[in-house]
């Protein structure tokens, strides 16, 4: 598979590419993996960040894939890890430090780049951007998938 060039990708996104891909990455050489930065904000804007590393290189119909799929408000491109398939950063409700009132299930999706750091997922690229498919836009569930295990 080759790494997709920064051309293709402002090309699938028609020039308006987000924010967290991170463009010069795609630009390095032979870049093995794909890495994926999120967070998790509380209600008090208190902060966790967690990098995954899946094995392969992204492709640019996959970038475009999880983009189409994302839970979207006014200033984030957000997603519920626990839907597809990612451990998620927040406090669960029966977890010592929970507090009703700031804690949801809501992580912001940081960044997608390419690396040559090792993997340290099991799931697959594939597997990953199916699960974001399968959820689509509008099917984010946080009474499913939210805080409670």
């Amino acid at each position: 598979m080759t790494t997709p060039t920064v051309e293709q990708i402002e090309t699938m996104f028609s020039d308006d590419v987000p924010s967290y891909i991170d463009l010069d990455s795609f630009m390095i050489e032979s870049p093995l993996n794909t890495g994926l930065h999120y967070m998790y904000r509380d209600g008090a804007n208190y902060k966790k960040f967690g990098t995954l590393i899946f094995a392969g290189v992204i492709t640019v119909e996959q970038l475009k894939a999880i983009d189409d799929s994302l839970l979207r408000d006014e200033q984030d491109d957000d997603f519920l890890p626990r839907q597809v398939g990612i451990q998620p950063l927040c406090y669960f409700a029966d977890e010592a430090g929970y507090n009703d009132d700031f804690d949801h299930p809501v992580h912001t999706l940081n960044g997608i780049f390419l690396t040559k750091r090792k993997p340290d997922q099991a799931m697959t690229l594939d597997e990953l951007v199916s699960n974001f498919k399968d959820v689509g836009p509008d099917g984010w569930d946080e009474a499913e998938y939210g805080n409670i295990r």
